[in-house]
């Protein structure tokens, strides 16, 4: 199992895409955190913003499928989507992941 961490410019962005992966069986639950106060270096510059955070919940195979279907969805120009790698978890519900994916 993996998840994979993505950061949106608002909830109802995060949502869409959240419902198109959950629909089409590329992930078993997402998790969106509210109003995370962002600040990076963009262009140059020092910026500040609001977002909200996903936590996707995959198989590791499904990883590039998942990372294409954010990246289309995503209004930035470079979005992050992060994998992390589940090593150990209850295994009920890495199981869990497992059947409600492809």
């Amino acid at each position: 199992m993996i998840l994979i961490y993505s950061t949106f410019p608002d909830l109802s962005t995060a949502k869409v895409v959240a419902q198109s992966l959950l629909s089409r069986r590329l992930v078993a639950c997402v998790n969106i955190l509210p109003a995370t106060h962002s600040l990076y270096r963009w262009q140059g510059e020092l910026e500040e913003s609001v977002e909200v955070i996903a936590l996707f919940k995959t198989q590791d195979h499904l990883f590039e499928e998942c990372r294409a279907e954010i990246c289309k969805g995503h209004p930035y120009q470079v979005p992050c989507v992060l994998q992390i790698e589940v090593k150990q978890g209850e295994l009920s519900y890495l199981n869990w992941v497992k059947e409600e994916t492809k």
